[in-house]
C-alpha cells in the first residue's frame, strides 16, 4: 500500500524579555518565531513475508519533503513586508 499524507504546521512564540536571565550561550535564548511549515510524507507499507499472530503492517520506505515560510518579525519595521522561504528539506528512510 502506498500512502500520501499532506501536513501543515504553524509555530508562534512571542517575544520574551530575557534581559534578566544569564546568558551562557545562544542556545539558552527563546527566539521569536512566526512561521509555517508544509509538506507531505509518502509511505510504502506492506505485510511482512512471515506472518505471526502479532505481526501487522510494516513500513518499508518513507519519503518526507517539507518547506518552511517565515512571516517575519512584526516588531521590526525594517523587516515588515519581507517574506522568507526556507529551502526544502527531504528525508528518506528504508527498512527491510
Amino acid at each position: 500500500m502506498h500512502t500520501v499524507e499532506p501536513w501543515v504546521a504553524y509555530q508562534y512564540s512571542d517575544r520574551v524579555d530575557q534581559d534578566e536571565l544569564p546568558l551562557f550561550d545562544d542556545v539558552d535564548r527563546i527566539s521569536y518565531t512566526n512561521a509555517m511549515a508544509y509538506g507531505f510524507t509518502q509511505r510504502l507499507i506492506g505485510k511482512p513475508a512471515r506472518e505471526s499472530v502479532e505481526s501487522g503492517p510494516q513500513e518499508y520506505a518513507k519519503l518526507k519533503i517539507f518547506q518552511s515560510y517565515s512571516f517575519g518579525d512584526p516588531y521590526d519595521r525594517i523587516e515588515m513586508g519581507r517574506e522568507i522561504f526556507f529551502g526544502c528539506v527531504c528525508g528518506i528512510g528504508v527498512a527491510f
